[in-house]
């Protein structure tokens, strides 16, 4: 990511991301097009959401926004889209929140499992799905310090980065 963030531009008026013609002199053939296939899926769910955001440096943010140029961390919640992916920002009270319904989340995690069987999901494959996703709503709480967290969530594979850290 840092390595082809250099080599990606937002065109403002057309709200759309592009890589510079250096990109292909810099990146490996494999960077290129993991560069491109990221760009191209963040250029698609612009044009489906464009009416609701904003052009703001290299990044784009929700059209409501009183500060668009960064994540609000007084929200509940609250998140930004790159040319990468998305940034969500999970505040303190929220993850205390899903701390404190820890029993609730265990419930509709087993009922999402059962529903995933009776769909035709192998027993073992649903239960390593909802247990992925408990284990890291459980991870994300226990990371945060008191200032919340940010969970970065990538478009394609990003071998070797960290995807969640605390404000």
């Amino acid at each position: 990511m840092k390595k082809v963030d250099p080599f990606v531009k937002l065109d403002a008026n057309t709200m759309r991301f592009f890589l510079t013609s250096d990109a292909k002199k810099h990146l490996s053939s494999n960077e290129y097009s993991q560069a491109v296939a990221a760009i191209n899926q963040t250029n698609a769910l612009i044009k489906k959401n464009k009416s609701n955001l904003i052009a703001n440096g290299k990044k784009v943010s929700i059209n409501q926004k009183v500060v668009a140029n960064s994540i609000d961390t007084n929200a509940y919640w609250d998140y930004e889209l790159f040319w990468w992916g998305h940034r969500f920002y999970l505040s303190h009270e929220l993850c205390q929140d899903i701390r404190a319904e820890a029993m609730g989340i265990g419930g509709a995690g087993t009922i999402t499992a059962g529903i995933l069987v009776g769909l035709g999901v192998p027993g073992w494959v649903a239960s390593i799905i909802v247990g992925s996703g408990v284990l890291s709503l459980y991870v994300v709480t226990k990371i945060d310090k008191g200032n919340g967290v940010y969970i970065d969530t990538f478009h394609v594979g990003v071998p070797g980065v960290p995807n969640v850290y605390s404000a």
